[in-house]
């Protein structure tokens, strides 16, 4: 969010005069993907049931063109790795047998630069 500031308590964030202390998650168990295919590397919950991801993308990504940029379709990569992270935690918290990954698509992806 645009509005989201850093207060200075360790794992805090200030929304609008809110003060939400933030829990992550790691999703390394949560998610299938591996290595540079790996965009989003935590779940981060707000107290308002609302989630969002931390994405790292590696140096040696696939999703790095040659001049070093970052090639549109990661985004897309990492709206499937974020749910596939949220439906992970939630199938561990039930003992449910983790998902393999999502396919998602879209028609009309735009990025404004």
């Amino acid at each position: 969010r645009a509005y989201a500031l850093p207060c200075a308590a360790t794992n805090c964030l200030q929304i609008k005069q809110k003060r939400y202390i933030l829990n992550t998650v790691d999703v390394k168990d949560l998610i299938p993907q591996k290595g540079t295919m790996r965009l989003v590397d935590k779940l981060v919950f707000d107290g308002e049931n609302e989630r969002y991801v931390s994405v790292t993308v590696p140096k040696d990504s696939p999703f790095i063109d040659g001049d070093g940029f970052l090639e549109e379709v990661a985004f897309l990569e990492m709206v499937a790795q974020a749910l596939a992270a949220c439906v992970g935690f939630d199938n561990s918290m039930t003992n449910k047998e983790p998902v393999k990954g999502f396919l998602i698509g879209c028609k009309n992806f735009k990025i404004n630069e």
